[in-house]
């Protein structure tokens, strides 16, 4: 897309006033017949088919939601739970609408599960119908192996006893050319419950945050309250993920800004000069690529010491009002089609320094933060270059407070709003434990500044965020590697730094206890050696983001405390001394 013109913009502007004139948001199926009455005609999503392009206009988007879900309707569905897993498209986006937009619920599954994990989670959630991508084939085939479910492959035939995602639609256009399609048929309601997304975690642990069309709404509202406006964004993250699919995906519809969907994350920095998409959401670690990306370049070209010295100008020019990054920046620009995306960034801690340094080059980084059960944003931090270790203030349907603050005004966040999940599904003891008196306690720490900019400080207990925001609950992990093998007698998942260069990766190390009777013989290198073996055997079973990437084994216990608990903080000592001695023995 070539940058808008005045006369796009301002007739677009016009459209998206009478948008909103309307009030608040109230459901998926309010935003989609509002896109149907105020942008018909426009374009709305364009992707990639092998080598092709493809433009989705606003009354393509319609017609193929209309006609799933009169499909979906005419196989009595309208009331069903039904999952939806497979890469980031067109297809995706038009089976999750069709699915909340009748009034069913939406199952959106990380596609980076193992085929096992996604049937159990399909099962878990009481789905009836999967929509997938011929990746996940297996997955489907688990699923659906004891019962007749409908099962509908997004790309393409895959084969016998699967409906193909083309001929779905015929059917559907068919039903509809029959028998007409009564708008009335997307009567989602405010309250209704539109998905069930399920948090990080292994079988066992995965709970099924409830979101309702409310939930969903109120959350694009809140972003599109801080976030300036734009024309175009691409959707690079999973969109099973609420921080894609509500703050970038469905945002972006409601603006009708154009939606480029990203093919791989190969491909990005082609994609990000081709269409020079206005805004992004990103991760830590994407955000970090980028930056990385930038430094090598300058450096290879031997202009590193030229560009940092450009933005230590910026800086300077910046705080007496003087806006100079474009003709400062112009060469870095290029690379990006001469045109920085916004990138609201969130999902895991954010490195403040590196988002200060490309706020300095001319991209616009907002910091966000939220949870799932928050749909997913709490607060957003608009203004990186004056606050960059903020996360911003709470966002306009959302409310939040520091419980139980110590002496340095840290405690336990908490929060309520109108983006709020009502709780988990099928799971009233988590929900119990989590949401008391109409606030949902986060199990994160923060504090927030006379200003109420709120900082958040740490995960709560022994949680683990890697740099690509899966969240790792060590104590499940843990309990996988004792429980299947006989060598490991006690376990413990810490986090691992890799580092190449001036670059870090967080990753995964276990301490391994063994027990000495099945190694007394062998010498402490062939103890390790076979343990080492084992879990890297064992890895094999987990999706790859929960692999162990390190291992330490001793033969003594871990040191415990009186009640039989593990103190993780002498195991973390231990650790870092056997990582110390490693590297001194390497050097």
């Amino acid at each position: 897309m070539e940058k808008p013109t005045l006369k796009y913009k301002r007739r677009l502007n016009r459209q998206r006033k009478l948008f909103f004139k309307k009030g608040g948001l109230s459901s998926l199926s309010d935003i989609l017949l509002r896109m149907k009455e105020f942008y018909s005609g426009r374009d709305c999503i364009v992707e990639r088919s092998r080598k092709e392009i493809l433009t989705h206009t606003v009354d393509d988007f319609y017609l193929d939601v209309e006609a799933v879900s009169a499909y979906l309707i005419k196989n009595g569905l309208q009331k069903s739970h039904v999952a939806v897993v497979g890469e980031n498209s067109y297809a995706w986006l038009v089976a999750f609408f069709a699915v909340t937009c009748i009034g069913a619920v939406a199952v959106p599954i990380d596609k980076e599960l193992t085929d096992p994990e996604i049937a159990n989670l399909c099962k878990k959630s009481d789905c009836e119908a999967i929509f997938f991508s011929r990746t996940y084939k297996k997955a489907a085939e688990e699923f659906c192996k004891e019962k007749n479910f409908l099962c509908v492959c997004l790309n393409g035939d895959a084969g016998e006893n699967f409906e193909d995602f083309g001929k779905l639609l015929s059917e559907g256009r068919k039903e509809v050319l029959s028998n007409g399609f009564d708008k009335e048929n997307f009567s989602a309601k405010p309250q209704d419950t539109a998905a069930i997304v399920f948090t990080s975690g292994t079988t066992g642990e995965n709970k099924g945050v409830v979101l309702t069309h409310k939930n969903f709404a109120s959350n694009v509202q809140g972003v599109l309250g801080v976030i300036e406006p734009v024309y175009s964004a691409i959707s690079v993250l999973p969109m099973n993920h609420t921080y894609e699919l509500s703050c970038c995906v469905l945002s972006a519809l409601c603006l009708n800004a154009v939606l480029y969907i990203n093919d791989s994350l190969r491909h990005l920095n082609r994609n990000l000069s081709e269409f020079k998409p206005e805004a992004m959401a990103s991760v830590p670690l994407l955000m970090d690529n980028i930056y990385e990306s930038i430094l090598k370049k300058a450096k290879e070209e031997g202009k590193l010491p030229s560009l940092l010295k450009a933005a230590s100008l910026s800086e300077k020019l910046l705080k007496i009002g003087i806006d100079a990054r474009k003709p400062l920046f112009s060469s870095v620009r290029k690379s990006f089609g001469y045109r920085f995306p916004m990138m609201a960034v969130g999902g895991a801690p954010v490195n403040a320094e590196r988002a200060k340094f490309l706020s300095l080059l001319g991209f616009n980084i907002c910091i966000g933060y939220g949870l799932t059960e928050a749909s997913p944003i709490v607060s957003i931090n608009s203004n990186v270059l004056k606050e960059s270790e903020s996360v911003g203030k709470c966002v306009s349907c959302t409310e939040c407070k520091i419980v139980s603050p110590d002496k340095d005004g840290i405690g336990e966040i908490a929060i309520k709003g109108t983006n709020v999940s009502k709780g988990y599904y099928n799971d009233e003891k988590a929900t119990a434990l989590s949401f008391k008196d109409g606030w949902f306690f986060t199990g994160d720490y923060g504090k927030k500044d006379k200003d109420g900019n709120l900082f958040v400080c740490g995960r709560k207990k022994n949680l683990i965020i890697l740099d690509n925001g899966k969240n790792i609950f060590t104590e499940v992990l843990e309990s996988f590697f004792t429980e299947n093998s006989p060598l490991i007698k006690e376990a413990v998942v810490l986090e691992h730094t890799r580092r190449a260069g001036s670059e870090s990766t967080k990753l995964l190390a276990l301490a391994v206890s063994v027990d000495e009777e099945l190694f007394g013989e062998k010498s402490d290198e062939e103890m390790f050696d076979e343990v080492s073996n084992e879990v890297y055997r064992l890895n094999e079973k987990l999706p790859a983001y929960k692999r162990i990437a390190d291992v330490m084994a001793v033969r003594h216990d871990f040191e415990k405390t009186s009640t039989a608990k593990i103190i993780r903080r002498k195991v973390e000592e231990e650790y870092k001394n056997f990582t110390d001695s490693r590297d001194k023995s390497h050097a």
